[in-house]
């Protein structure tokens, strides 16, 4: 329950409050929800339109795969380095042709 209430940003009380419908989450528990638990829900009858994820960087790329279907054989790592004060660049390759 802690680790729960804490990922919305929030404390036990004030979760009973939404639970029990005293309060109303606000947007930034609404979105915390929705980024960490996959939970979708308007916000009356503004919509979801209000609720926006954080702008993706253009200079990367995502793609979902499952770690079930990859081995540490298929993965190579080609560049790993620093790339400003609190981030690194991680490059790998994934040799799909294997099987797992």
């Amino acid at each position: 329950m802690e680790r729960f209430v804490a990922s919305l940003g929030i404390t036990r009380a004030a979760f009973h409050k939404h639970v029990t419908g005293k309060a109303i989450p606000s947007l930034r528990v609404l979105s915390n929800a929705r980024k960490y638990w996959g939970v979708r829900l308007s916000y009356g009858e503004l919509g979801e339109e209000f609720i926006k994820a954080k702008k993706k960087n253009p200079g990367q790329m995502e793609f979902q795969f499952s770690i079930a279907d990859i081995s540490t054989e298929q993965i190579e790592v080609k560049k790993f380095s620093p790339k400003g004060e609190r981030a690194v660049e991680l490059l790998i390759k994934i040799d799909f042709s294997k099987s797992a």
